[in-house]
């Protein structure tokens, strides 16, 4: 009898304890919501960080998978991410550096030294240390030493946090009618956390299992759990949070009910040689990942004047609206741009070409709180696929007009045959003038389709009048061989003509939105 009550005991108090048994990663969460000191939310990921107010610029390296700094022929480095805003004004990025106090950063060939410029250029000076810079300007020398507000240059020390923001886009459609495009993206802001962190040390302690150590105390082998958070249930946290801020410019809406995003915690380690075979693990803090999916609808502004060879700008610009520019620098990977690199590749925007894409740091400003923010875009150009337009529209206009003047072979006398014929012509060319407008928003200018459509309406008229006139004369006894003179050698070629120069003029009068063919033609 008692022995059965033991076990009984025993039993239910396994149960009992099964059942209130916490998942690792819901302790983390829950140690991180009961944090009383909150001191995670206002710690930035840079401490102490020199700055001159600009970085080097660099690009991507497709070959070699990095990022390399850009130079010019003759090996001067160049303006990249400004970093104080106060040089907004006076600094462009792509600027040519010439020197900085005296100093030629192209003798700066150590691999110490080579090491500091690609890291941080601004390691190269000393705090309160005046700033002098000599730069090429659109190609004009200039010199810089104080400010925007006037005040003088010099290297400071500046804390700022600095998570990386990479966005990759699936898919894009253009709807230049409605003066917008739809983007599927996917975005990955990354935080790396070290051990100073009251979230990191949780982490260690909560989702770390199995450790087991040598005689020396060292940490041999591990495991982990990787934990997934829901947005909302992450924003009932006060600590880190890469996604806080973010947001997209231009943006319009946003398809939820498509999107998929969460949090994911991993702890981090470094590996430390014992000997010869063997490793220990070092704790090294924490990643938080912010990963999203969704469908996004942009304004964009598209210059139709040389449409249907017109090319277009597609721009998504990321920006931080609550921190400002001393408190968050945008930051991507290389990721982001060999996406972008495959995504041209792939070419996928239907009815247009992908020409070039580029990634660049961008501000924002505020007007309401006179603030600068910080951002980063991702510009897509592309030239629109011609071929539709000049196979079914351009080439069947011209038939249509060569049909219209063929009637000039008809003798005069038979009016009713030539006005049948132009007649008819006139009317397929309006028709083809409502296909157009299904494609294009109301404009208050003329593209090059609208001025080839309005000369053929003029051109299908004039043998409506020729005929006309023509008949006249021909019944009062008069001399009309003069206009048939016009009609069969100066009729459909002054047309072409005309055609060929409207395209060349707007080409040349916005180039900056034709297409390669155009230009190549203009040249």
């Amino acid at each position: 009898m008692y022995f059965r009550i033991i076990l009984s005991c025993i039993f239910f108090s396994l149960i009992s304890n099964y059942s209130y048994a916490i998942p690792r990663c819901e302790e983390f969460y829950n140690a991180i919501y009961n944090d009383t000191k909150n001191e995670d939310v206002n710690r930035y990921t840079y401490g102490d960080y020199l700055t001159i107010g600009f970085g080097l610029k660099s690009y991507y390296d497709e070959e070699n998978d990095s990022w390399e700094l850009e130079k010019t022929k003759d090996g001067y480095y160049k303006v990249g991410k400004i970093t104080d805003p106060y040089l907004l004004d006076q600094i462009n990025q792509g600027d040519i550096i010439l020197s900085i106090n005296e100093i030629d950063l192209r003798n700066k060939n150590s691999e110490e030294e080579i090491e500091i410029l690609q890291e941080n250029v601004s390691d190269l000076f000393q705090v309160d240390e005046p700033l002098k810079f000599h730069l090429l300007q659109d190609g004009k020398k200039i010199t810089i030493e104080n400010d925007d507000l006037g005040n003088k240059l010099v290297v400071y020390e500046n804390t700022f946090g600095s998570p990386f923001i990479d966005f990759f886009i699936r898919s894009i459609e253009i709807n230049e009618k409605d003066g917008i495009f739809e983007a599927s993206i996917d975005t990955n802001y990354t935080q790396y956390l070290d051990n100073s962190y009251h979230l990191s040390k949780q982490a260690w302690k909560n989702i770390v299992y199995d450790r087991i150590y040598d005689e020396d105390n060292n940490l041999i082998q591990f495991w982990y759990e990787q934990c997934d958070f829901k947005d909302d249930k992450w924003h009932k946290l006060n600590t880190q949070d890469p996604a806080y801020g973010m947001k997209f410019k231009n943006l319009i809406k946003e398809d939820r009910q498509v999107r998929e995003s969460s949090y994911n915690i991993n702890v981090m380690w470094t590996d430390e040689l014992i000997n010869d075979d063997n490793y220990k693990f070092v704790e090294d803090g924490t990643s938080i990942d912010y990963n999203s999916s969704s469908m996004y609808t942009f304004k964009n502004n598209f210059n139709l004047r040389t449409f249907p060879f017109d090319k277009q700008r597609i721009k998504i610009h990321l920006v931080n609206n609550k921190h400002d520019y001393f408190d968050f620098r945008s930051k991507v990977s290389s990721d982001s741009m060999k996406e972008a690199l495959l995504f041209k590749k792939k070419n996928p925007i239907e009815g247009w070409n992908i020409t070039n894409v580029d990634l660049m740091y961008e501000h924002d400003y505020n007007n309401k709180v006179e603030q600068f923010y910080d951002g980063v875009s991702l510009i897509v150009d592309v030239e629109r696929k011609h071929g539709y337009y000049i196979f079914k529209i351009i080439l069947p206009i011209l038939l249509i007009l060569s049909v219209c003047w063929s009637a000039i072979w008809i003798d005069p006398k038979q009016i009713e045959s030539r006005l049948t014929i132009t007649i008819v012509c006139l009317l397929s060319l309006i028709a083809y003038n409502f296909v157009i407008d299904t494609e294009l928003p109301k404009l208050e200018y003329l593209t090059i389709m609208d001025y080839i459509i309005l000369v053929s309406y003029f051109y299908a008229t004039i043998p409506n009048f020729i005929t006309i006139i023509r008949y006249r004369l021909l019944n009062a006894n008069k001399d009309h061989l003069m206009y048939q003179t016009f009609e069969k050698y100066f009729g459909l070629p002054s047309f072409i003509v005309i055609i060929l120069l409207i395209i060349l003029v707007n080409a040349s009068n916005n180039a900056e939105n034709s297409t390669r063919m155009l230009l190549g033609f203009l040249i």
